[in-house]
């Protein structure tokens, strides 16, 4: 391509060239190879025709006609390479001249801290070519031969390249500067070492280091080295080892805080955002995944935490809307208590947390119903029902259920009462009552005496009573002994009439005494 550059065009076809000459090279040995085998075969053919049979000479003869057809398919493929192998023109080879006595120039420059500079000795080239001058302009033009081509050596030229050593003038006399020793400064302190010494900072590089983070480990020229002024010096700086950041997003703030110490590093500043993600997972990291840091780097974390609302104004609301603006700002009723009150009965007197403080999404609030001023609950143990229904009443409350209890020495009578004298209660609420019922065998004959039943007995109840009294179960406590005896010894201890009578007793006991 006429833009390509020419010292690339070069290495191209010079590197074309090694592999043409290489491959020619095989197939020349693979020829040689053959001629060989040819000729051992020919010295046999010529053995056999003395005293070998025709068949055998006819196996030698097939032979030698095969490595003759392989002969010349290789040199035919001789040809072919030599056709194709690279012919360099004369500026190619100049150009390559000139490329390489550029680079030897350039490697004998003086280094920094060295006066003299060094130049090629001797170095000769003869090149055997063909020479003609062009007659108008008087330039001389070398035409090589191709390869392959043989021509007589009369008509050819040798041209001879030397280079011979050519003393560089002596720069002239300048007043040099001892090079400062700058290891184990920091880069700021080795710059103004090196202001102070009219020297400037060259080119800087890192490499990791035991040494100090930061502070100087190399210098080129050394420490000591004469240089001119204004010259430049090469620093070294100490650096940590480098590891990658490893991925923190969507762990668990404790894992992440682990991976980032197991890693080398320290976990910098951590913050929250609210976020619909679960709460305590990263939702950022900086630096970012797979960065390349220094051993001991902070690594920032952001954190989920549960998204915040505003807790609504509940105050002063009645229980039903209250509840409504709750779950409107996606937060829970919590406790809820009751507060005696004059005014405000039925709303919202408290609320905690309080109005306007920003909490997490399902947050419980607690309130607190304003309700009437609260009654003690009044005593009325040992009244008659009717006097505790007065009593109560006039305290604004209410008889609520009301049950009966068997009592050895009281009748009609109340013995307890729920809620318990003393507690405070709202205005009409119900007082549960107990009422004591007498409970003497002259109760328990006139039950008897009253049960569809009785005549069943097979014997007067006056005369069953009596029979009864002197028996060991006297008292209406212990009548419930009569129902686990067997019907027989029941029968017996009573002089019962027969079987059928204990069952008759037993069960009227049972549903008077239940």
């Amino acid at each position: 391509m006429p833009n390509d550059d020419p010292t690339k065009r070069i290495e191209k076809l010079e590197a074309e060239l090694a592999e043409l000459t290489q491959r020619l090279t095989v197939v020349e040995s693979e020829l040689a190879a053959k001629a060989q085998i040819i000729s051992e075969l020919n010295q046999r053919l010529r053995s056999f025709s003395e005293t070998g049979s025709g068949s055998e000479i006819k196996i030698l003869r097939d032979q030698i006609a095969l490595l003759g057809s392989e002969k010349e398919k290789l040199l035919q493929t001789i040809d072919r390479l030599q056709a194709e192998r690279i012919k360099p023109t004369p500026s190619q080879l100049v150009d390559a001249f000139r490329k390489a006595m550029e680079g030897l120039r350039t490697s004998l420059e003086p280094k920094p801290g060295e006066r003299v500079g060094y130049t090629v000795s001797h170095f000769d080239v003869d090149l055997k070519s063909f020479i003609t001058v062009d007659k108008k302009d008087c330039s001389v033009r070398i035409m090589l031969p191709e390869p392959g081509e043989t021509f007589p050596a009369e008509n050819l030229s040798t041209v001879r390249f030397v280079f011979q050593t050519v003393p560089k003038p002596e720069p002239p006399d300048q007043n040099l500067i001892e090079v400062p020793v700058l290891l184990g400064l920091s880069k700021d302190a080795a710059i103004k070492a090196l202001t102070r010494a009219t020297l400037k900072l060259g080119k800087q590089t890192e490499e990791v280091s035991p040494s100090l983070p930061g502070t100087l480990i190399g210098q080129t020229p050394e420490g000591g080295d004469q240089v001119p002024p204004e010259a430049a010096v090469d620093i070294i700086i100490a650096k940590l080892p480098q590891v990658k950041v490893p991925m923190l997003l969507n762990l668990q703030r404790a894992v992440a805080e682990n991976l980032i110490q197991e890693s080398g590093l320290k976990v910098g500043e951590v913050r929250e955002e609210a976020s619909s993600q679960q709460p305590g997972t990263v939702l950022r990291q900086s630096p970012a995944t797979e960065t390349l840091v220094d051993v001991g780097t902070e690594v920032n974390l952001t954190i989920a935490k549960a998204e915040s609302v505003r807790v609504p104004h509940l105050i002063g609301h009645k229980e039903a809307d209250a509840l409504k603006l709750l779950r409107k700002s996606k937060l829970v009723p919590g406790t809820r208590t009751t507060r005696p009150t004059s005014e405000g009965v039925g709303t919202i007197l408290e609320q905690n947390p309080v109005a306007e403080t920003e909490v997490a999404v399902g947050t419980a609030v607690s309130y607190a119903v304003g309700i009437t001023e609260l009654i003690k609950v009044p005593s009325v143990l040992n009244l008659s029902l009717e006097k505790a229904k007065q009593t109560l009443e006039k305290a604004q409350l209410a008889i609520g259920l009301v049950t009966t209890q068997r009592h050895p020495r009281l009748d009609n009578v109340v013995v307890n009462q729920e809620p318990e004298a003393g507690k405070e209660v709202t205005p009409q609420t119900r007082v549960n009552l107990v009422v004591a019922k007498l409970w003497t065998m002259k109760v328990v004959a006139s039950e008897m005496a009253k049960h569809p039943d009785v005549e069943k007995l097979g014997v007067p109840i006056t005369t069953l009573m009596k029979r009864i009294e002197r028996s060991q179960f006297n008292t209406p406590e212990k009548l419930e002994g009569l129902i686990s005896l067997p019907d027989v010894q029941l029968v017996a201890e009573l002089s019962l009439p027969n079987v059928r009578s204990a069952g008759v007793l037993k069960k009227i006991l049972r549903e008077i005494l239940k």
